[in-house]
C-alpha cells in the first residue's frame, strides 16, 4: 500500500500540531511538514513533492484562490484540500475551479468517524467537477 504523503499549512501552531496528532493515526499516512507562513508554502510543496496539501484558507498574506490556481499549475499531481470557516457557495466553487481537489468546513473535517484525506489521480488538463452540495469532497 503506497503511504499518502500531507503537507499541513496553518498558520496556527496547535491547529497544525492536532491534525498531525489525528492523521499520525493512520498507516498509510505520513505527515512530511508543516508550514505557517504562506511565504514558505510554495518553495516547501517544491523541495518536499506531497502528495496531499491541508491548506487553511485564512493564512495571512496569502489569496487561497491564486495559490491554488497556481499550484495547481506548477504540480498537477498534487491533491489540495482547502479548510475554511467559510461554506459560501461561492466561495467554494472559486476553489474548487481554481484546482483545489476538495473543501472542508473546519469544523466538521476531523468529525466524521474514518474522515480520510486520499489524493484522487488526476491529469494536467483536468478541470474540477462543478460544485455541489456536498462540496466534491
Amino acid at each position: 500500500m503506497k503511504t499518502i504523503r500531507v503537507l499541513l499549512a496553518d498558520d496556527h501552531h496547535v491547529v497544525r500540531t492536532a491534525v498531525a496528532s489525528f492523521l499520525r493515526q493512520e498507516p498509510d499516512i505520513e505527515v512530511v511538514g508543516e508550514v505557517g507562513e504562506a511565504s514558505r508554502l510554495l518553495p516547501l510543496v517544491e523541495e518536499i513533492r506531497p502528495d496531499v496539501l491541508l491548506l487553511d484558507a485564512h493564512m495571512p498574506g496569502q489569496n487561497v484562490i491564486r495559490t491554488a490556481r497556481d499550484l495547481c499549475r506548477e504540480h498537477p499531481e498534487l491533491a489540495i484540500l482547502v479548510l475554511s470557516a467559510y461554506d459560501r457557495r461561492e466561495y467554494v466553487v472559486g476553489l474548487l475551479r481554481a484546482g483545489a481537489s476538495g473543501y472542508a468546513p473546519i469544523s466538521s473535517a476531523y468529525s466524521a468517524p474514518g474522515a480520510r484525506a486520499t489524493p484522487a489521480p488526476r491529469p494536467p488538463t483536468a478541470r474540477p467537477a462543478p460544485a455541489s452540495r456536498g462540496y466534491h469532497l
